[in-house]
């Protein structure tokens, strides 16, 4: 088991707060044993707890950004008819 500590997602901000919920729901989707806890080190961090640690997590994130590379709702860009 691994903590990681989100230091760029601060939970005090409602952005970096959906930030890491959103890592959260990617790798616990790719590893079931996933928790999430939160810390405050001068700032509320999110704080993730993974069998297979940073390598848990990055396969998780490039896997899920892979899946949405090629959405049109993401290319920000439309074909005019």
């Amino acid at each position: 088991m691994a903590d990681i500590v989100l230091t760029g997602c601060d939970g005090g901000n409602p952005l970096g707060f959906l930030a890491a919920l959103g890592a959260f729901r990617v790798v616990s989707g790719v590893e079931k044993s996933a928790a999430m806890h939160w810390s405050k080190n001068g700032r509320w961090r999110a704080v993730l707890t993974l069998d297979r640690g940073a390598d848990a997590l990055v396969d998780a994130i490039f896997g899920d950004a892979e899946k949405w590379r090629k959405r049109p709702e993401l290319e920000l860009a439309y074909k005019k008819k």
